[in-house]
């Protein structure tokens, strides 16, 4: 396994990772933005 390899491997985890992130972050702020839609 050569060092190219890793940094690819890494590369791809951490771009899916960061994609993983931002959707929960932007589900949970559509969540909070409907529940203030309700609540008013």
């Amino acid at each position: 396994m050569s060092e190219f390899d890793f940094i690819q491997i890494f590369g791809s985890s951490f771009a899916v990772g960061l994609l993983i992130w931002i959707s929960a972050v932007g589900f949970h702020l559509a969540l909070n933005f409907l529940k203030s839609i309700l609540w008013l």
